[in-house]
């Protein structure tokens, strides 16, 4: 039985790697010939939304600048746009504070070779964008500060932030407590670049007079060192692990890792801890025994049309030493490594995408046991094509029984699926439709139980007017677990039915509502007292005049019937919440409040409130640096059920502080 499975392994392999031979001819061209960045100007938008300015660039490492400016002003605005993992670089402009209804912009583009300006082809000007408004827009102030102003200030590399509240009422009774809540944090940062070496430092110390039961006063939240060089980056602190779907995605611990990319080869060195420590453990070379010690090569061959990739991974973990873990006999010592080749392929100027993932494990999922490792095997194929309006995807996952990856705290293994989804987008409509097939037991084990579920979904998504967006959609679910052998073989089945639809209304950047409905319904053919049926409506808006007021209010039934004991729940939903400004930058007010009401034949009637009132002070120019609010602060609850009723108020005083 080993001697076949490894020989399928191989098979997979020998496949995996037969994409090294698809012919010239149908590489995309080379990457020399197209832009450094990929960049859509903006020309319009509508006072009050926010703008992203995105540029897609090859050089993980350049520096991009947004510059822009509006009538009145000489000097330009100058904003660096963030970097994500996705290769796109953005910044979000909020234009509710630009006090113009126009603005001009160009980007700077740094790279560790050169230096250049994105602006409209063929030509020296700014990128014009034009906007619009519900309301009058106020002339520019003449003693607006130039832009300059704000970079001269001299800013320490601290920042400090904090919450103390001393509450005056926190019972019902009526009795004063002298408790006092002090919770901040201390952040500090420093950021150097010079001569294409960059240095970048931050930390966030938590604090609190009241740590619950595992922690300290003091504990470190966060910490990143990383140093920068060209295609070189070396991060040690709390990092992020993205490298396969079987090896490690979303493995964000602490540790250090090592990256170098040119775009053309990658290397990627870490060594991480296995879970997340407390407090300050696990900086710079984590404990062997929960560490994860790792790497992954890659290569683009054919003009960047093939990108192969191998990953491995190799560690031991103890889930009792890490933060927020309880205890269960599921919680055992563990050790393993996995190994995976991954394989990506671009074709016909990227309408066709193909991959894959092969990986093999080796796990001793109990160190405690006499048991020793297994060997398991996972590995998935991919693939997606559009053209014009029309685009297609698929995917394919085997996990068998015996597969873990030591990348991941939790993992499931024993199970396969497959899924296509097909998509048609054309002017102001949007239509796309997928199916998806999973189960477990994979080596259809008639010991073992089988759970298999069957989705199949299409949505809608129209925009018949700048005002208005109307979304429709339908799914059904089928599942159904069941045991081929046994004296009582236990069975399970559902169908679920769901429908729904939301409406969206834009009536100005001011005023908004929204209207949504879902009914599902579920029926069982061996387990009909489960069988039921559920229908929410929720009316909602956004409503604000100017800077003053800010109103969100939100209302909702929800009705459940279960079909079997014909017993009926309804539940009523009201919310809201709203923030008043007396003074602009000095006092304001904002209340929060909800009520339910909940209807059962069988039980009665029972209703929950609870409201918030907090009147804000912001002192911000007392104090003369950082940011000071004093808020009196006031909660009540009431809670009413046959046979029961009670209620709660608490007042207190709060200051959150930053500087």
């Amino acid at each position: 039985m080993r001697k076949r499975e490894l020989t399928s392994f191989n098979i997979l392999v020998s496949a995996f790697f037969l994409v090294l031979f698809i012919p010239h001819s149908l590489t995309p061209q080379s990457i020399q010939t197209q832009a450094p960045i990929e960049h859509t100007p903006i020309t319009s938008f509508v006072h009050g939304e926010v703008l992203s300015f995105v540029v897609q660039s090859q050089e993980i490492d350049a520096q991009i600048k947004l510059y822009y400016r509006y009538p009145g002003i000489e000097e330009p605005q100058v904003r660096e746009l963030t970097y994500r993992e996705d290769g796109y670089f953005i910044f979000d402009l909020d234009t509710s504070l630009l006090p113009a209804l126009e603005f001009e912009y160009y980007l700077e583009v740094k790279t560790k070779d050169s230096t250049f300006y994105v602006r409209p082809e063929d030509s020296l000007n700014n990128f014009s964008v034009v906007g619009e408004s519900q309301e009058i827009m106020p002339d520019v102030p003449s003693d607006f500060p130039p832009p300059q102003e704000e970079a001269k200030r001299f800013k320490l590399p601290l920042n400090v932030m904090g919450s103390i509240a001393v509450p005056l009422k926190k019972d019902d009774s009526g009795s004063s407590s002298s408790s006092t809540d002090a919770n901040g944090n201390v952040r500090i940062y420093t950021d150097y670049n010079k001569n294409g070496l960059g240095i970048n430092f931050d930390s966030n110390l938590r604090l609190t007079n009241s740590p619950y039961e595992g922690s300290h006063h003091a504990d470190l939240s966060n910490m990143m060192l990383s140093i920068t060089k060209g295609n070189h980056r070396l991060n040690v602190g709390d990092i992020n692990i993205n490298e396969s779907e079987y090896t490690a995605y979303g493995l964000g611990r602490r540790g250090t890792d090592y990256l170098f990319n040119n775009q053309k080869t990658y290397v990627h060195i870490f060594d991480v801890s296995s879970l997340q420590p407390q407090g300050f453990s696990g900086i710079g070379i984590p404990d062997p025994n929960i560490g994860i010690l790792g790497g992954a090569v890659g290569y683009r061959l054919f003009q960047n049309a093939v990108n192969l990739k191998a990953v491995y991974l190799n560690g031991r973990t103890d889930p009792s030493r890490g933060v927020n873990v309880g205890s269960s006999d599921f919680y055992t010592k563990s050790k393993g490594s996995v190994f995976a080749l991954v394989e990506e392929t671009y074709l016909f100027e990227n309408r066709l995408n193909l991959g894959g993932e092969i990986a093999r494990s080796d796990s001793d999922f109990n160190l405690d046991d006499n048991e020793g490792s297994q060997q398991g095997t996972a590995w998935k194929v991919m693939g997606s094509f559009a053209y014009g309006v029309f685009n297609l995807s698929g995917t394919y996952n085997y996990v068998d029984r015996n597969f873990n990856s030591i990348g991941y705290q939790y993992f499931t293994n024993d199970r396969q699926s497959h899924g296509v989804n097909l998509g048609l987008n054309w002017s102001k409509i949007n239509v796309t439709g997928g199916y998806m097939s999973a189960r477990d037991n994979v080596a259809d084990d008639p010991s073992r139980y089988t759970t298999s579920n069957d989705n199949a979904n299409v949505n809608l998504m129209w925009n018949p007017l700048t005002w208005l967006s109307i979304n429709l959609g339908y799914q059904r679910d089928q599942q159904n677990t069941a045991m081929e052998s046994g004296f009582d073989p236990f069975i399970q089945d559902s169908i679920t039915d769901q429908f729904s639809g939301s409406f969206f209304f834009n009536v100005s950047p001011f005023v908004q509502f929204n209207l949504s409905a879902t009914n599902a319904d579920l029926n069982s053919e061996n387990n009909p007292q489960y069988a039921n049926t559920n229908l929410t409506l929720n009316l909602g808006g956004n409503f604000r005049y100017r800077e003053w007021i800010t109103l969100i209010p939100n209302l909702g039934y929800s009705e459940n019937e279960n079909k079997f004991m014909q017993e009926k729940m309804q539940i009523y939903n009201a919310f809201l919440t709203t923030e008043l400004i007396f003074i602009p930058s000095l006092l304001s007010a904002s209340v929060s409040g909800g009520y339910s009401q909940t209807e059962m034949r069988s039980y009665g009637t029972s209703s929950n409130i609870n409201a918030t009132l907090s009147l804000n002070s912001y002192l911000d120019s007392l104090i003369k640096v950082g940011q000071l609010i004093l808020a009196l602060r006031g909660n009540y609850s009431s809670m009413e059920s046959p046979g029961f009723s009670d209620s709660f108020l608490t007042l207190g005083i709060q200051a959150d502080f930053s500087f």
